[in-house]
């Protein structure tokens, strides 16, 4: 990844990439819930589909990045 981002245990669990967030929060998060409107799946290739559990969040909604971060932390430490 070319992005700056947020490791923890050499995973990546935030970037930032051209004024939008990128966090991996699982594939059972549901951005609704905490009152994202327009989070994308983040979908790096052309060919593939989409990866599972991360979202990309629009710098619009930045307030919610910092408990994002702190989600997809939690989230991140959960994995093996």
């Amino acid at each position: 990844m070319s992005s700056p981002g947020l490791k923890y245990k050499d995973k990546v669990f935030a970037f930032y990439h051209k004024e939008t967030m990128g966090f991996r929060l699982g594939p059972n998060f549901i951005t609704e819930k905490i009152g994202l409107k327009n989070a994308k799946p983040l979908s790096p290739f052309k060919k593939k589909p989409p990866l599972k559990g991360w979202v990309i969040i629009e710098q619009y909604e930045s307030d919610t990045w910092e408990m994002l971060t702190e989600m997809s932390l939690e989230f991140t430490k959960t994995l093996k």
